[in-house]
């Protein structure tokens, strides 16, 4: 189990076999893939990370770009889907970070923890000077999310969504270094 990125209460992991079911079941739910196309059947779902791991194995991968899973330290599961693709805006690629949590662990603070990771796995990681996100503007706990991590909103593209970036240089402001640690403390501090 190759972990890319751990906080207080996440691994963040290449995809196993075992995790399968509980991705079927999160692609299933009309609730959590409302923004991500809608829902797909369990043999989608099964195909698509049957190919994602039989792609990674193949390949021996270590890369710092790809989907991976979001495993729940405590209750030991595969509770989402994440990862860092290359998104191409304008003819120029850009890498776009991506998640989706299981509905049950929504309102934990865990979106918050592990994109605020995935941010900074991409600046001070892999070295990226800016990390975009593609939201539909009604989904707006991801709207939160992304304000939370402090990517502002740049324009409308495909689909009427909306992308949001965070520069680098932006980021590593003191201030906002501070501010993360804080909401990280209380995050781990109170379970939320």
């Amino acid at each position: 189990m190759a972990i890319i990125l751990e906080t207080p209460r996440l691994n963040i992991r290449h995809p196993e076999r075992q995790d399968i079911d509980d991705l079927v079941n999160i692609f299933a739910s009309r609730v959590c893939a409302r923004f991500l196309g809608g829902v797909t059947t369990a043999e989608e779902t099964r195909n698509r990370f049957e190919c994602v791991i039989d792609f990674q194995e193949e390949l021996n991968l270590d890369e710092k770009l790809g989907t991976w899973v979001i495993h729940h330290k405590t209750d030991n599961r595969c509770i989402g889907e994440a990862g860092l693709n290359l998104y191409e805006i304008d003819g120029t690629e850009a890498v776009a970070m991506h998640g989706v949590l299981a509905f049950s662990y929504w309102g934990k603070g865990l979106a918050l923890e592990f994109f605020s990771a995935l941010r900074d796995y991409c600046f001070y990681e892999i070295g990226l000077q800016r990390v975009v996100g593609k939201i539909h503007p009604d989904n707006k706990p991801s709207l939160k999310v992304a304000r939370d991590i402090f990517m502002e909103y740049e324009r409308e593209v495909e689909d009427g969504c909306h992308l949001y970036s965070v520069q680098r240089f932006c980021w590593l402001d003191d201030e906002k270094s501070n501010y993360f640690q804080r909401l990280l403390n209380v995050a781990a501090s109170t379970d939320m």
